[in-house]
């Protein structure tokens, strides 16, 4: 297989972890990115290599126990309140194989390097993630956060980006502390931050994640900028969270389905609320993907089935939430086995794989890996 006329993407870049380029692949193969799987492996870091090398062997070893394993894209890591030892306990009995905590900036020495230094810690079980916009650092649009972001992005060590807020409405836990008057937050995905975001995530091939609510007139913005920047590639997290249905007429499963359909760049997460919770909001059951006990609705388990490699899996843990860890993970497995054998693969752990590794897990790139 010969490289494009315009030589490989991947060996251009300067950072050897950041492999845009590779992301084509899951399009139109090798050609489409213009590299051969030599010129692949040559830009890949020893560093990175060996990182994937005991992921593997972790995603192996869940796959033994005979457990099907689940890669948790979106969480938020707050080490001045989470037992790690607890959670990583947990992460063992549950089969959960990889998990992303992004950390909240909070100032110098806080933000993505907490989430550097966890996996250096314990390299088998996280995935270096950059900090999340998630707080005022990121609403305000103002300040050192997006500086923060780029450089790490930038510098090779991370994997994935945490979660930005777009759209959110005040989330449940603020309403049982009483705080619910004071979140409720937009920043428009074509802001200069937003255009930054994801001209950073083309730059450095770095996947990013979004919190939009979608209202009606909130869907055409995050389109362009998935249309303009087709080299950004987006998770957006919550499928099927509905929380003002007055506002969100739009999205549903034959909306998703035709977003999918247009953009190659485009993913969703299946964390979502207990089915059959109501938000406090509007007292509507913000769930919408499933009934109030627990099946897939016909329609949206027809959109995972047609798009299987476009979905993966988040619990939304957090340090007001961490001890839910095994009740939020007992209920992606209570969904799986509703989805067909492949595509439960592909939702529980391959499509994560891909996107946090830029190699597929079928692919001879992961050089012996069980198949699951």
């Amino acid at each position: 297989m010969a490289s494009g006329a315009g030589g490989c993407a991947v060996s251009r870049r300067i950072s050897p972890w950041a492999i845009p380029g590779l992301l084509a692949l899951a399009i139109g193969g090798a050609e489409s990115a213009g590299c051969t799987a030599e010129e692949i492996a040559i830009a890949e870091s020893p560093e990175r290599a060996r990182a994937i090398r005991i992921w593997k062997e972790r995603v192996d070893r869940v796959l033994d126990s005979g457990l099907l394993p689940i890669i948790d894209t979106q969480s938020t890591y707050d080490g001045r309140v989470m037992e790690i030892d607890t959670i990583r306990a947990e992460m063992d009995r549950l089969g959960i194989a990889l998990l992303a905590f992004a950390p909240k900036f909070r100032g110098a020495g806080t933000g993505s390097e907490e989430s550097l230094a966890l996996w250096k810690q314990h390299p088998s079980y996280f995935v270096p993630t950059t900090a999340e916009g998630t707080n005022e650092a990121w609403y305000s649009q103002d300040g050192p956060f997006m500086d923060h972001i780029e450089k790490a992005a930038r510098n090779g060590e991370y994997f994935l980006m945490g979660e930005f807020e777009l759209r959110h409405y005040t989330p449940p836990q603020k309403f049982k502390l009483g705080l619910a008057p004071h979140h409720d937050v937009y920043v428009p995905p074509d802001s200069p931050w937003g255009r930054r975001l994801f001209a950073l995530s083309a730059e450095t091939g770095l996947v990013f994640q979004i919190h939009h609510e979608p209202e009606d007139g909130l869907l055409e913005p995050v389109e362009r900028m998935l249309r303009e920047n087709p080299r950004a590639v987006v998770i957006w997290c919550h499928l099927a969270q509905i929380r003002f249905p007055d506002k969100q007429k739009r999205f549903g499963p034959a909306y998703v389905s035709d977003l999918l359909g247009g953009f190659d760049n485009l993913y969703f997460d299946l964390a979502m609320s207990a089915p059959g919770s109501r938000y406090q909001g509007s007292g509507f059951v913000h769930n919408t993907f499933q009934n109030p006990d627990g099946k897939i609705l016909p329609a949206w388990r027809d959109v995972i089935e047609r798009h299987s490699t476009r979905f993966v899996m988040g619990t939304d843990i957090g340090g007001d939430r961490w001890r839910m860890y095994a009740q939020k993970v007992s209920r992606l497995r209570r969904m799986l086995p509703q989805l067909s054998v492949e595509t439960r693969k592909r939702v529980a752990f391959k499509n994560a794989w891909f996107l946090i590794t830029r190699r597929r897990w079928d692919d001879d790139a992961v050089r012996g890996a069980r198949d699951g």
